[in-house]
């Protein structure tokens, strides 16, 4: 696995997935302090870092938060993360933490199954803008 930035926060997303791809745009609006780095499940690296954590990859139905060397988190528990580091108005989801999470990686997997027929489901993940190219990691 090559080299991952330490002081990042890596989010393996589903590079396929219309839901995922508009998520990461969105992101990188609001990513004032540059924390985040992004990775599709499907690129070589993506599949690697899954391996290196014990997860499977042959499923991209989870988002995947990696802190290298530190953490991973997946369903709701990986939307907290992004949301406790991203821009504050993204802190405002916060508040939702307060329900067993039972119930909100029961909500997470409901929209997860049918995001590809909400969403739609593209060929390749699309960089958002190449000015933000070097926040994807390959």
């Amino acid at each position: 696995m090559e080299q991952l930035p330490p002081d990042k926060i890596i989010v393996l997303y589903d590079g396929e997935c219309g839901l995922c791809n508009r998520a990461v745009r969105f992101l990188l609006r609001e990513d004032p302090a540059d924390r985040f780095r992004f990775v599709s499940q499907q690129a070589e690296l993506g599949k690697s870092i899954l391996r290196h954590i014990g997860y499977s990859t042959q499923t991209s139905d989870t988002i995947v938060v990696y802190q290298p060397n530190v953490a991973y988190y997946i369903q709701s528990e990986a939307v907290f993360y992004i949301c406790k580091h991203a821009s504050s108005k993204l802190k405002l989801v916060l508040v939702f933490q307060v329900l067993p999470r039972i119930i909100l990686n029961f909500m997470y997997s409901c929209v997860a199954k049918n995001r590809y027929s909400w969403f739609g489901k593209t060929d390749l993940c699309v960089f958002p803008d190449p000015a933000n190219a070097d926040k994807f990691l390959s």
